[in-house]
């Protein structure tokens, strides 16, 4: 399931930053959608890592359109 390949990504990118792995999964468990899933788990892995879009498009195929939107989930997120 592309929902739990794209949680070990962000697991492993996150490596020791429990806290951003935990707020990720509180994130999941509000969306409850794929989508919305996917920009759950990978909107930190663009801020807080040294993880790049491309590095994301290779691994999943998303175009700069979906790493605009994870952007956008992750700014959103810090508002809440």
């Amino acid at each position: 399931m592309l929902g739990e390949n794209i949680e070990a990504f962000a697991t492993k990118w996150h490596g020791s930053q429990v806290r951003n792995i935990e707020h990720c999964r509180e994130i999941v468990e509000i969306l409850k959608t794929e989508d919305m899933i996917t920009a759950a788990w990978l909107h930190d892995v663009l801020e807080d890592t040294d993880c790049g879009s491309q590095t994301i498009y290779r691994e999943f195929g998303f175009n700069g359109h979906c790493t605009n939107r994870l952007s956008q989930v992750y700014r959103e997120s810090r508002n809440a």
